[in-house]
C-alpha cells in the first residue's frame, strides 16, 4: 500500500495542468511547498505532481492504495511529489523507491510527516537491504519506526541519497 506503479494495460490518467520556471529556484520551492500542502488534505486516494526537466507539470490521480505513473514520466522527472494514505504513517514505499533515478527530487506527505529523497547514486539492488537497514535502526538505537524510513535512513547514512523527514506543523 502506499506506492506507485506503471500500467500499460489501460491509459494513464495523467494530464498536464502547469508549466514552471525550472530555472527559478524560488518559484520551485513555492511551487513545491503548494503542492504537498495541497497533497497533505488527503481526499480518499493517491495523487501525484511530477515537474518534469523542462517545466511542465503533470498530475495523476490514483486510487486508495497507489498511482499509476508511465515510465515515460519517471524518465523525464526533477521533481515528483506525491500522497500516502494518512492511516498509513510511511515514508516511501517499496514501489516508490524501486522507481527512483538519479538526480530526481522526491517529495511525499502522509498527513503526520513530509519526506524528501534527493537520489544522488544509482541504489544497488540488495537483497539484504531489510536486514541491514534493521541492523543500522539497532546501531543507532531508532526503536519503534517505520521500516521504509529506516531503511532510507540506511540508504543516507551510506551515501545513496540526502533524506529528511519533517513532521507537519498542522
Amino acid at each position: 500500500m502506499g506506492g506507485r506503479g506503471s500500467s500499460f494495460k489501460k491509459q494513464s490518467n495523467i494530464k498536464k495542468v502547469d508549466k514552471v520556471d525550472i530555472y527559478n529556484q524560488n518559484i520551485v520551492n513555492s511551487y513545491c511547498k503548494q503542492t504537498l500542502n495541497y497533497l497533505a488534505d488527503y481526499k480518499g486516494y493517491e495523487e501525484c505532481v511530477i515537474i518534469a526537466k523542462n517545466g511542465n507539470v503533470y498530475y495523476a490521480k490514483g486510487n486508495k492504495y497507489n498511482v499509476e505513473i508511465p515510465d515515460k514520466y519517471n524518465s523525464i522527472a526533477k521533481f515528483d511529489l506525491h500522497n500516502h494514505p494518512h492511516d498509513i504513517n510511511r515514508s516511501f514505499s517499496n514501489q516508490d523507491m524501486a522507481s527512483w533515478k538519479v538526480g530526481v527530487e522526491y517529495y511525499l506527505t502522509d498527513g503526520k510527516y513530509n519526506y524528501k529523497a534527493i537520489i544522488k547514486k544509482k541504489i544497488p539492488y540488495d537483497s539484504d537491504l531489510y536486514s541491514k537497514s534493521l541492523q543500522y535502526a539497532v546501531e543507532e538505537k531508532i526503536i519503534n519506526d517505520d521500516d521504509q524510513h529506516i531503511k532510507c535512513l540506511y540508504l543516507k547514512s551510506k551515501g545513496y541519497i540526502d533524506y529528511e523527514r519533517v513532521e507537519r506543523n498542522t
